[in-house]
């Protein structure tokens, strides 16, 4: 089995990321990641929770690519980028 080299930083539980139209000055546009699991198959399964308490689960794949076209940014990198 080859293993693939992420083109990311690797996600980690406690990482915030801003949401689509979120300018990042209200809360309510922030998700969190709670936790990375491997699901029954193997594919890993990225667990995040919305600004209104509601948790979601999505495969790890999907959460990156979303990162990678800009439709969620972590907000670490961006209060490195202003700085």
């Amino acid at each position: 089995m080859r293993t693939l080299a992420p083109s990311h930083p690797t996600l980690t539980s406690g990482q915030l990321f801003l949401q689509p139209g979120g300018d990042g000055q209200q809360a309510d546009q922030v998700i969190t990641i709670v936790r990375i699991e491997r699901d029954s198959l193997g594919f890993r399964q990225v667990v995040f929770q919305a600004p209104n308490g509601r948790k979601f689960q999505i495969f790890a794949d999907q959460m990156e690519s979303a990162i990678a076209t800009g439709h969620l940014r972590p907000i670490a990198a961006m209060v490195a980028a202003a700085a």
